[in-house]
């Protein structure tokens, strides 16, 4: 695949991913906060690859191998960004999971309020992230 290729594949895929989060934003708008996180997470996670492919740098696929070649304190990073971005990837990456694997909580009010406000952190992390990429020159739509 070529860089081009690759490149408006991971465009393709963070709009897929848009789409899907405006979808679920519309019919359940207080409900699958813990899958509107992860769909955040994942529209970044195609981001840092669109820009990769764009700049040509190989940061890995699996998530400590992305995550170590975004670090900008890493001396061996690939693909370093400013640690403004570094800390809202890292912050989605981790909220993200804590989402996916930690359950839901007896008390289920007190859990959804706290996932709204990780999901309103997550929706502020995301545009930072996206406001960066965008910034280095990738076109999105």
């Amino acid at each position: 695949m070529s860089r081009k290729e690759e490149l408006d594949a991971y465009v393709r895929q963070i709009k897929h991913n848009e789409d899907f989060l405006s979808f679920i934003e519309a019919r359940a708008t207080d409900d699958f906060v813990d899958w509107k996180i992860t769909v955040v997470f994942y529209i970044a996670v195609h981001l840092v690859h669109a820009l990769a492919a764009h700049q040509r740098k190989a940061i890995g696929h699996q998530h400590s191998t992305v995550n170590n070649n975004l670090n900008p304190k890493n001396t061996t990073s690939t693909m370093p960004v400013p640690q403004k971005v570094y800390n809202a990837y890292i912050d989605l990456y981790q909220t993200s999971r804590t989402v996916r694997y930690s359950g839901i909580w007896s008390d289920v009010p007190l859990y959804m309020k706290l996932r709204t406000v990780d999901y309103q952190r997550a929706l502020e992390n995301l545009s930072v992230v996206k406001k960066y990429v965008q910034g280095k020159g990738v076109v999105l739509y």
